[in-house]
């Protein structure tokens, strides 16, 4: 769960006098790679992937690794929706950044990031992952849930901290679903069951040792098996000062629940979408799906195949009839 340097739980409050205020950044995204076989397409935005709505949060760090009582941290929100922005500040402990410190990263979406530790635990980050998420749509399109998806850049180039533009990466991969029911069935939630991984917790780490090029290759890589692999992992995992343990908000485990709010009904013929945000790693030695309807009754498949959740990549699964599943 380390990959999930995005994501934590905090009220990130918009302060309208303050909006004016400060420097501005913009940011664009990456778009997601559907894996179905050996089949793979880039989604586009109406697809459901990575882009920015209005008045999403971004938290910006200005880090200084020495002397991490230097690190300063601001919030900002997208003008506009698209997957290429400008964003203005909110608020946070900088309105105009002096000058670059050693770093300055990016992360979305703000409102999941807690930085209680920040200047006590040496540029310590927390990060929340809850064990619920809600379906939704935007216009005819199935999105992903609010708030799960991360997102992180990383700017070193620049001496000058106005005007950067970041290029987010997705860490944060999904399961989709397609469903059809014979008996035209309505969905009332989808729980997701790992088998070997916990996919939701408080995950500490500190972020000035966060290398996402690093990262992703561990994360793509992942051998068990491997000796020199699993040192490699070992030492990142003790730079970066990673671990995961429960909040209040946010309890460790290897559950996940898609809430379908009034249901969605499926048919035989068209199938329905539906997405559930995953930690890299999630699903490598398989999972168990149970989809709970309106009536009362549930089916429940599964698999213990490898079907492993890599960053910016789109699982998808296909399930013809649900009702086969029937409990």
């Amino acid at each position: 769960m380390m990959a999930v340097v995005v994501l934590a739980f905090s009220s990130c409050k918009k302060n309208v006098n303050q909006e004016q205020a400060g420097i501005r950044f913009s940011g664009s995204t990456e778009a997601f790679v559907v894996e179905d076989g050996e089949n793979r397409a880039y989604v586009g935005v109406n697809g459901g992937d990575s882009w920015f709505e209005k008045d999403d949060q971004i938290m910006v760090w200005n880090v200084n690794s020495e002397e991490p009582q230097k690190t300063n941290y601001g919030i900002y929100w997208t003008l506009n929706a698209g997957t290429d922005v400008p964003w203005k500040y909110s608020s946070g402990t900088v309105i105009n950044h002096t000058g670059k410190e050693d770093r300055i990263l990016a992360f979305y979406p703000a409102e999941i990031v807690n930085n209680a530790r920040l200047w006590d635990g040496d540029n310590e980050v927390m990060f929340e992952i809850v064990d619920h998420q809600t379906y939704r749509k935007i216009g005819n399109s199935v999105v992903l849930p609010k708030l799960t998806l991360g997102m992180a850049a990383d700017e070193n180039i620049t001496e000058l901290v106005d005007d950067v533009h970041f290029h987010f990466k997705n860490i944060m991969g999904v399961l989709r679903l397609d469903m059809k029911s014979a008996s035209g069935k309505t969905v009332t939630s989808i729980v997701y069951e790992d088998k070997v991984f916990n996919v939701t917790g408080r995950v500490h780490l500190k972020i000035d040792k966060v290398d996402t090029e690093v990262l992703t290759n561990l994360l793509n890589n992942y051998d068990p098996t491997n000796a020199t692999y699993m040192a490699s992992l070992a030492d990142y995992i003790a730079e970066s000062g990673y671990y995961v343990d429960d909040a209040h908000v946010a309890m460790k485990g290897k559950t996940i629940t898609l809430d379908c709010g009034d249901g969605v009904t499926l048919n035989a013929n068209t199938p329905q979408t539906f997405l559930i945000t995953l930690r890299p790693l999630a699903a490598w030695g398989g999972f168990d799906i149970t989809v709970n309807f309106s009536d009362g009754t549930h089916a429940q498949f599964g698999t213990t195949a490898n079907n492993v959740i890599k960053p910016n990549r789109m699982r998808q699964i296909p399930v013809n009839n649900v009702d086969l599943y029937l409990q």
